[in-house]
């Protein structure tokens, strides 16, 4: 198994997190991308993004996606670490529900690397009413979260994906500057249940 990626990209942590969670061995191939290859990244994803999952002969990309297909694909394959791992991305009784919370959670993220990418180029919120809209969405993105967080995780009694998924994206936030998340209660609860957990602190990210 082969695992295309880089140890600042929070799509691939959550890839990285879930693998060590479940003890799966993999290579890590990173993948600047100052280095890409645009033909050779394009032969494995016409997006040119990261992660990118090989498994034997298929080849899988988009982050949600490559979480699901390790969860079914490889269902007895799990750590002893205490809560267990979700068995899905979702609860059959409260698909929706939990659809909508991973759904939120990509867009706070998605706002984030917006943020990010145009402030490489030297453009800020002042500059750019897009951005400030960023902002504004990350804080309202976070308040909505709050009210669907218990501090036991989005779904209690299991460490969930949309948990690997909030701890990624606000991690990531936090770790480059861009947007405050803490003074929630249940929020700041979750990420402390798991920060010790050890797919989540033996997977950092790091340049």
């Amino acid at each position: 198994m082969k695992l295309y990626t880089t140890n600042t990209s929070p799509f691939g942590r959550k890839v990285r997190i879930l693998l060590a969670d479940k003890g799966m061995p993999y290579e890590q191939l990173n993948t600047p991308p100052s280095e890409y290859k645009q033909n050779e990244m394009a032969a494995l994803n016409p997006g040119l993004k990261i992660p990118i999952l090989q498994d034997g002969g298929r080849t899988l990309f988009e982050s949600d996606l490559i979480l699901a297909y390790l969860l079914r694909t490889y269902p007895h394959q799990n750590g002893t670490s205490h809560p267990p791992l979700a068995q899905d991305l979702t609860r059959p009784e409260k698909h929706w529900e939990d659809a909508l919370v991973l759904s939120t959670i990509n867009t706070l993220l998605d706002s984030g690397v917006s943020l990010r990418q145009l402030g490489l180029n030297g453009i800020t919120p002042k500059q750019a009413p897009y951005l400030g809209r960023q902002q504004d969405r990350i804080q309202w993105c976070l308040d909505w979260l709050e009210r669907q967080a218990t501090p036991q995780g989005f779904i209690p009694g299991v460490f969930s994906i949309a948990d690997i998924a909030f701890i990624c994206a606000v991690g990531w936030g936090e770790w480059r500057g861009l947007f405050p998340w803490r003074g929630r209660s249940k929020l700041e609860a979750l990420v402390a249940l798991h920060t010790t957990r050890p797919s989540v602190a033996d997977n950092p990210f790091r340049e």
